[in-house]
């Protein structure tokens, strides 16, 4: 079975699935790739995020947004007869403003 093994910071991933993004927030690793497999060719001691690429117009933002992430979050609740309000704080590596995460539309 053929394979290759690629250094770079970031990897675009197309398996059955889907289109996937890997970033290494720390500088380049490498990944050894097979047909059916990806893994790392030594010990990560960094941060990695990984994006679906749902639509290809769609890479260049996610591009942006990647070297930001939450690393934690607290909540708030306020009541007021029958509505509640959740807040949401996070705690973030990078530049607040570029923090792009999943949210559903309860959290929103």
């Amino acid at each position: 079975m053929p394979s290759a093994t690629v250094s770079a910071a970031k990897f675009t991933v197309v398996s059955a699935t889907g289109t996937y993004l890997i970033y290494s927030l720390n500088g380049n690793i490498s990944l050894a790739a097979t047909a059916t497999t990806l893994r790392g060719t030594a010990q990560l001691n960094g941060v990695l995020r990984v994006a679906v690429l749902t639509n290809t117009a769609h890479e260049s933002t996610l591009d942006i947004y990647a070297p930001t992430y939450a690393t934690a979050v607290n909540t708030d609740y306020t009541f007021s007869g029958d509505s509640a309000t959740v807040t949401f704080t996070y705690t973030v590596t990078g530049t607040a403003a570029n923090l792009l995460i999943l949210t559903y539309p309860h959290h929103r």
